[in-house]
């Protein structure tokens, strides 16, 4: 079985409800693995909003027969009423686990850094052994350690650092930090920002909500495997370059502007 990792970088804030009741004071939370407790995208959202992106903004060959093509890609849709067979997908897409989510810096020079823990990297490479895919790299390796300009601290909501990490995966440079002690990470996934939203009738308040957000600059990976179902069809000509450093909408609330999101193989 083929596989191929992509990473998914939030450009606007992100939601992807939950639709869990828990009658917290937040109304509308983000999808949460329910191990690790941090924000993902589920597999079933993230495949309808490829199969969206594909439907509306991606063209194969004249000729072709798009619908028959992103139901071999992506599988029949359920309201299938044409009388035609459904067919199963060509390709598998895993939940989209994040990586690295924006830090506020209370002292330095940047606003904020981009950040991640230690059971993200240890997801990240259990996902990449268990596809048999070669890990993009180690991380947290010597080479890629760098101290702050004049050897500085930088004071985080999360602790102080000595130093960051910097790392090129596909096209796009990150630097970032890690946050080691686990209940400092778990703090970062249980505050994450929170969206006043109001429906006003003649500018009166009708319906206040609060909604959870991934914010922006946040990134997250997924992969995607080759069911190898259908010769005709294969990840690199049919997956990988129709999305490949693509805009995709995620998630809701799309007409303010959520959910663009950066594709990249």
């Amino acid at each position: 079985m083929e596989a191929k990792l992509f990473t998914i970088k939030c450009m606007t804030n992100l939601h992807v409800g939950s639709n869990t009741e828990d009658y917290d004071i937040i109304d509308k939370k983000v999808q949460k693995d329910p191990l690790s407790k941090t924000p993902i995208i589920q597999s079933s959202g993230l495949k309808g909003a490829l199969r969206e992106h594909f439907k509306h903004h991606v063209l194969f060959s004249a000729g072709t027969n798009e619908e028959g093509l992103r139901n071999k890609i992506f599988g029949s849709e359920k309201a299938n009423r044409s009388g035609q067979p459904l067919m199963r997908a060509g390709f598998k897409i895993l939940d989209a686990q994040l990586l690295f989510i924006p830090v506020r810096i209370i002292k330095g020079a940047k606003p904020f850094m981009l950040g991640t823990t230690k059971v993200l990297l240890k997801q990240l490479e259990e996902i990449c052994k268990w596809t048999e895919l070669s890990p993009l790299m180690n991380l947290t390796s010597a080479d890629v350690k760098k101290n702050f300009t004049g050897n500085q601290k930088m004071e985080t909501e999360y602790g102080e650092f000595n130093h960051y990490y910097e790392c090129t995966i596909y096209n796009d440079v990150y630097q970032f930090v890690v946050i080691e002690r686990d209940d400092l990470a778990a703090e970062l996934f249980e505050n994450l920002p929170v969206i006043a939203r109001n429906k006003l009738d003649n500018g009166e308040s009708k319906n206040l909500w609060y909604e959870e957000v991934v914010p922006r600059n946040s990134v997250f990976y997924s992969v995607v495997l080759d069911n190898k179902i259908y010769p005709e069809i294969n990840l690199d000509s049919y997956f990988k370059a129709p999305l490949n450093e693509k805009i995709v909408q995620i998630g809701a609330n799309a007409s303010i502007g959520y959910g663009h999101c950066k594709i990249n193989f």
